[in-house]
C-alpha cells in the first residue's frame, strides 16, 4: 500500500469516528489506527494527540475507557516503556473491569518482551522493574506460557456462581470495593463499608460456586473495614467475593488469581 492510501484509509477512519460517536463503528476505527500509523508515518505522537483531542472519541464511557488503552499503546510504541509499564500496574491495580485488568496484564507483560528485546535501550532502562515485580516474566518462553493462561480466563465459560440470579443482591448502602491488586498471585485486600451494624462474613467461591474460604468477622459496628484474603493455597482463576451481613449477600465482585 502506498502513501496515498495510508492517506485515504486514515481519513475514512477518522471520519466514521466523527460520523458515528459512541458506537462500535467509531470504536473500531480508533483501534484500526493503531496498525495503520506502524505502517505508515509512525507518528504516534501525533495519533496520541489525536486520540487525547478528539472530542467523538470522549462522548461515552464506553469509548473514553478504549482510548486510555489505546493512547497508551502510542506510549508503547513510541519506547516510553517506563511510563507504559505504570499505567498498565494502574489499571491492574484499578481496572474499570475485570477484563480489563487481564488485558493491561497481558500488555504488561508484552511491554517487558518489548523493552527488554529492545538493543537501543541502556542496560539500566531494559532492566526497568515496576511495582508489580511478579509479573514481569524471566524470559519469552514465560510470557507465552502466562499469557495463554490469561487469554483463558477471558473466555471461561459462563461460571455457575455467575449465573445465579443476581436479584437478591439488595446492598442498601453496603459497598464492597474492588479487591486490590487484582489480579494478584497470593493474597489480596478486601474494603467494605456498612452503613449500620451487623453480623458480617467474607466469602469466596471458585467458579463452580463452591466455598473456598470464609472470614466470620461477627459484629460490626457502622463504617469502613478492610481485610486481607489469603488465597495462596488455591488454584489460579476466577473467585467471586461476597459480603454477607446477617446471613444475606449484599455485594459482590469478582477477582482474578494468577501467578
Amino acid at each position: 500500500m502506498d502513501s496515498a492510501n495510508y492517506t485515504l484509509a486514515e481519513t475514512q477512519f477518522k471520519a466514521i469516528i466523527a460520523n458515528y460517536p459512541g458506537t462500535i463503528y467509531s470504536r473500531e476505527s480508533a483501534k484500526k489506527l493503531i496498525p495503520l500509523t506502524k505502517m505508515s508515518d509512525q507518528d504516534f505522537t501525533g495519533l496520541a494527540v489525536y486520540f487525547d483531542t478528539t472530542a467523538a472519541l470522549h462522548s461515552d464511557s464506553l469509548t473514553d475507557q478504549l482510548i486510555y488503552r489505546l493512547k497508551n499503546i502510542c506510549t508503547v510504541e513510541k519506547e516510553n516503556y517506563s511510563e507504559a509499564i505504570i499505567w498498565y500496574e494502574n489499571d491492574i491495580i484499578n481496572p474499570a473491569s475485570l477484563n480489563d485488568s487481564v488485558y493491561s496484564l497481558i500488555d504488561l507483560s508484552d511491554t517487558y518482551v518489548l523493552m527488554q528485546a529492545d538493543s537501543s535501550l541502556k542496560s539500566s532502562t531494559s532492566n526497568y522493574c515496576g511495582a508489580l515485580i511478579q509479573y514481569k516474566p524471566k524470559n519469552h518462553q514465560e510470557h507465552v506460557s502466562r499469557s495463554d493462561e490469561w487469554i483463558k480466563l477471558l473466555f471461561k465459560d459462563k461460571s455457575a456462581e455467575e449465573s445465579k440470579d443476581k436479584y437478591d443482591l439488595q446492598s442498601n448502602g453496603y459497598t464492597l470495593a474492588q479487591n486490590n491488586p487484582n489480579p494478584f498471585a497470593n493474597s489480596t485486600q478486601v474494603t467494605y463499608t456498612l452503613p449500620e451494624s451487623g453480623n458480617v462474613s467474607i466469602t469466596v467461591k471458585n467458579m463452580l460456586g463452591r466455598q473456598v474460604l470464609k472470614v466470620n468477622r461477627i459484629e460490626q459496628n457502622a463504617g469502613k473495614y478492610s481485610i486481607t484474603m489469603d488465597l495462596s493455597k488455591y488454584p489460579d482463576g476466577i473467585y467471586f467475593i461476597s459480603l454477607v451481613v446477617d446471613g444475606k449477600i449484599t455485594c459482590k465482585i469478582k477477582a482474578v488469581k494468577t501467578k
